[in-house]
């Protein structure tokens, strides 16, 4: 691989690094806001938690993922009909 490849994929995999950091340190805040309401019972905070994190947090942690590694492993979901598996390169 040419060091110009080498050095793009690099950069590629360090931004990659930083969005998903930003991604789950945002995540964290936001679950930690959950917990101390205390008008919340604690069933009604794991279902807030497992939704924010099915719905909020995965769908912008996969788009980040897909961009930046656009042929790689791709998941299945209940909302997506793409198949498990990698792409040939």
């Amino acid at each position: 691989m040419p060091d110009t490849e080498k050095e793009n994929e690099e950069s590629q995999l360090a931004r990659y690094g930083e969005l998903i950091g930003q991604t789950i340190r945002m995540a964290r805040q936001h679950v930690f806001e959950i917990y101390p309401d205390e008008s919340l019972k604690v069933a009604d905070k794991k279902l807030l938690k497992d939704f924010y994190l099915e719905h909020i947090v995965r769908p912008a942690a996969q788009e980040i993922f897909d961009k930046y590694f656009p042929t790689r492993l791709r998941v299945e979901t209940s909302t997506s009909s793409e198949s498990i598996g990698t792409e040939s390169e």
